[in-house]
């Protein structure tokens, strides 16, 4: 009896300490989801950040006197509205001298923009379900988000799954294209070559030639 009451005293305290690691991997795993859900939104602002920039400096360039009035009429502009602007001044501002590799340039790194914000509204207006599980679950790196829209045949329902590398994955791109939109209205503003700065692959991906916090080619 004895020697069964140890087993059995034993055998509660590795159930404890079961419980213990899985709730700190529960903790631990639903942070690191957070975090990388608000990476990407921070990354995401970043891009906007740089298309306000550009939009301020090219008009700085061509007349504008006060840079606050610049700032004045950006307030409060979102994402896309903010990516047809910068799109337009860039392709004014090129209007004289652009080339057919130029024109190509600024549509890739426009649509990498659009797609980008395509995904940061599709993640930011979900409804995230982080942390949720059984009892007996012992994994929690993964995020079900949920979307429900207005369709044609009445309510859409969307569930999307996504780890901690998805979101990742979204912060990187958020990086490359936030590099991307600062090189070219630099290469605009100041009236030196994109083709000199980007580079075109076979599959038309646009890069930056060297890095992207490197000095801009003349």
């Amino acid at each position: 009896m004895e020697a069964e009451a140890r087993t059995a005293r034993r055998g509660l305290w590795v159930d404890h300490m079961d419980e213990e690691e899985r709730q700190e991997k529960h903790q631990r795993q639903t942070n690191e989801l957070y975090c990388a859900i608000g990476k990407f939104a921070v990354k995401f602002e970043q891009v906007c950040h740089n298309m306000q920039n550009g939009i301020v400096v090219i008009l700085l360039r061509n007349g504008l006197k006060n840079e606050r009035l610049g700032d004045a009429l950006l307030s409060g502009v979102t994402a896309d509205p903010l990516r047809k602007a910068f799109g337009a001044l860039i392709k004014e501002a090129l209007k004289d001298h652009a080339d057919a590799t130029d024109a190509m340039i600024v549509d890739y790194i426009l649509k990498r923009v659009q797609e980008l914000t395509e995904t940061r509204n599709d993640v930011i207006h979900r409804t995230w379900f982080i942390g949720w599980a059984s009892p007996s679950d012992t994994d929690f790196s993964l995020a079900s988000g949920s979307k429900i829209k207005h369709g044609k045949k009445g309510v859409d329902f969307s569930l999307r799954e996504y780890k901690v590398e998805d979101f990742d994955k979204f912060s990187a791109q958020a990086d490359e294209i936030s590099g991307l939109v600062n090189r070219l209205y630099v290469a605009v503003a100041t009236g030196i070559s994109l083709s000199k700065n980007f580079a075109i692959d076979s599959n038309g991906r646009v890069t930056i030639i060297g890095s992207a916090q490197g000095r801009i080619r003349i």
